[in-house]
Order: structure tokens, then C-alpha cells, then sequence
């Protein structure tokens, strides 16, 4: 600009430049909100996510049968491998082949967990769910047997465990897990930060908050917002920690995951992601091993998958595992249980040739 410029001539030339900026800006919004206009920074390409190489996924789907409850939110498998499905009013009990044996009642809020005791519990066969801040007990027989309700307004337990006569109860609303006795007596509260037990806190983006626990004394806690599972001795001290956050297979995508936790009957851990449904093997130290089944195998298609780095509310896979080890997936768009055994050599080795003779051929 001019040193001998005039005042007028200077405002003049601000003026211009400041309107031209705020142009260009709210060009580059439009374009940004306009369909197909956001720049390729800001676009997530979840087709990477969607296809899983075949000679990865080491198991197939064996059976389907109906969960035959409304709206199933929730399942777990007993000592028995008897199938237990929480959905709107009712608790369903299926024996091992999926075939109806008896339902429990539950009143009209939804359930958020369940759980059944072992034979070596003060109430072997007992059936405990999460409705929202309390947990209503069932004997084995299916009898009302009381309910727990005196954890306050801003409990929410997502998820329960048994081994032995104690009972873990994952509390999102409170961020907390607790360790009940046989008559819902808190007796330990592990990760909280504030214990001084080396436990940094739980990090809660969303209702999804599980838990699994062995007669081995410990707890393995899925810390979903971050990306990974804590293992505590049940008085609370942390001893270790497995998983990250990534967008490759090996790793948990998304705000928060994994969703759900079970465990194998050999000690590897099965995990159910949400946002991209994913069902993994992670061996007993929690090194990734092989899926189970992915957005594709599960019946989601590309264009259904949510941004994972959000939190969504689209399918979540609840899953649980059987004495024989077999993985099976609460499907709740289907209302069906979907039981996955691990595939045969032969059937891996024709996948991964198939997917060679496929990629060669393009």
C-alpha cells in the first residue's frame, strides 16, 4: 500500500479485504455442507472399515433361532448353556439348541444387563437384571426373589458378572464398578480414581460400559472412551491393560469400544464393536487373533454403518459364549440369536484362496 495513502483510501482497502475474506469463508461452508462439497480432509471412507480380509475371519455362522422376546436388548449364558434374552417385559430362557423354555416378567423399563449365577453361589441358577439404577433377582426356578434399588438416581448398570457369591455391576451413570455380595451389599468399588488403587477412572461417552469376570479373583473392565480393557484383582487394584484406539483391525475404532466383552471357556477374550459391528478374537493377553464376523457377515450394510468416531446409535451386537465355544450374537434388527462356530482349516484355506484368485483376477 501507498505510504502517502489517504485515511480514506486505507479504510477503503480494509473495508474490501475484510469483505472478501468473509466470502471466501462462507463459500467454503456451503460447499463444505453441500452433498458430495466436504472436502476429502473431513470425508471418513468407512469402505476400509466394511471389508475384512476372508483369510482373517475364522469363524462362520452355524444357526439362527428367534430370541422370542420383544425388542431383545440383552443376553447371557448360563452354567447350563441355557440362553437367557432380556427384552420388553419379559426375561426369555432358551435351552442350548434355542428352544423356548420359560419366561420371567419384568416390568415396563427397559433392561440394561443380566447375569446368572454359577453352581459354586450362594443361589446357584439365580437370574440377576439391570433395570436402569436397580437389579431384580430371580431364583432358579424363576421366582421373583426381590430386587436391589438403593444405588441412587444417577446409577445406570450396563453390565453384570458373577463368580462365586460375588456380583459385579458396571455403573455408567456413576462411572464405577461395584462389587456386591449375595445380598447387594457393596463390599469394593473398583476404578475409582479417587482409591488411590493406581486406577485412572473410566472414561463413559456412552451407555456401554461391560464386564467379565473368572473365578481366578479378577475382573477385566471394558474402558470404552479408552479403547481398551483393564484388568483389576477384585478389591480394586489395577494389574493390566490390552487394546488401543485405531482404524485398523487389530485396534478399537470409533468414540468409544468395545461395546461388549465376553470371554471364551480357554481364557481369549471376544469383543463386539459398535458404530462398525465387528466381532474379534484377542487371545488371553489381548493380542488380536481373528474375527468372528464383520459388518458384512452380520447383515450390515456399507451405507447402515455409522461414524464410529461419534457416538451412534446404530446395531450393537451383545455377545455371549458357551461351554462348547461357541460365540453367539444377539442380532435385535433380526430379534434372532446368531451362533458362530470356529470355521474348519480347510474352509479358511479355501477363503483366503478364493480372495487371492479374486484379487489376481482384477
Amino acid at each position: 500500500m501507498p505510504t502517502n495513502a489517504s485515511p480514506a483510501i486505507v479504510k477503503l482497502l480494509i473495508a474490501l479485504a475484510i469483505a472478501l475474506a468473509i466470502g471466501v469463508g462462507a463459500f467454503a461452508l456451503i460447499r463444505q455442507n453441500q452433498p458430495g462439497g466436504q472436502t476429502e480432509a473431513y470425508k471418513l471412507d468407512m469402505g476400509e472399515q466394511f471389508r475384512i480380509e476372508p483369510q482373517l475371519i475364522h469363524y462362520q455362522q452355524a444357526e439362527e433361532f428367534a430370541a422370542n422376546v420383544t425388542d431383545p436388548r440383552v443376553m447371557t449364558i448360563g452354567p447350563d448353556d441355557r440362553i437367557y434374552i432380556a427384552g420388553y417385559r419379559a426375561v426369555q430362557i432358551l435351552d442350548a439348541r434355542g428352544q423356548p423354555e420359560k419366561q420371567l416378567p419384568l416390568p415396563g423399563k427397559a433392561p440394561t444387563c443380566i447375569a446368572v449365577a454359577g453352581p459354586d453361589h450362594k443361589r446357584p441358577g439365580g437370574v440377576y437384571v439391570g433395570l436402569q439404577n436397580k437389579i431384580r433377582l430371580f431364583t432358579a426356578d424363576g421366582q421373583e426373589a426381590g430386587e436391589w434399588a438403593d444405588f441412587g438416581p444417577k446409577a445406570l448398570f450396563t453390565s453384570l458378572a458373577i463368580a462365586g457369591d460375588s456380583i459385579f455391576a458396571a455403573d455408567a451413570g456413576n462411572r464405577i464398578v461395584l462389587q456386591l455380595d449375595p445380598a447387594g451389599a457393596v463390599q469394593h468399588r473398583i476404578g475409582d480414581s479417587r482409591g488411590g488403587k493406581n486406577a485412572p477412572g473410566f472414561i463413559i461417552p456412552s451407555p456401554y460400559f461391560d464386564l467379565v469376570a473368572g473365578a481366578d479373583g479378577l475382573v477385566h473392565v471394558v474402558n470404552p472412551g479408552a479403547r481398551r480393557v483393564e484388568t483389576f484383582a477384585s478389591t480394586g487394584e489395577l494389574e493390566t491393560v490390552w487394546g488401543r484406539a485405531g482404524s485398523n483391525l487389530e485396534a478399537f475404532f470409533g468414540c468409544c469400544n468395545p461395546a461388549h466383552l465376553a470371554r471364551l471357556p480357554d481364557g481369549r477374550f471376544v469383543t463386539s464393536e459398535k458404530g462398525v459391528p465387528r466381532v474379534k478374537i484377542y487371545n488371553s493377553e489381548g493380542k488380536f487373533e481373528s474375527v468372528v464376523a464383520g459388518p458384512e457377515q452380520l447383515g450390515v450394510p456399507l451405507g447402515a454403518l455409522g461414524d464410529a468416531r461419534e457416538d451412534t446409535e446404530h446395531t450393537v451386537f451383545d455377545i455371549a459364549t458357551d461351554s462348547k465355544g461357541r460365540v453367539m450374537a444377539l442380532d435385535p434388527d433380526r430379534g434372532s440369536v446368531r451362533v458362530f462356530v470356529e470355521a474348519k482349516n480347510d474352509k479358511k484355506a479355501s477363503d483366503a484362496g478364493a480372495e487371492k484368485e479374486v484379487n489376481s483376477s482384477q
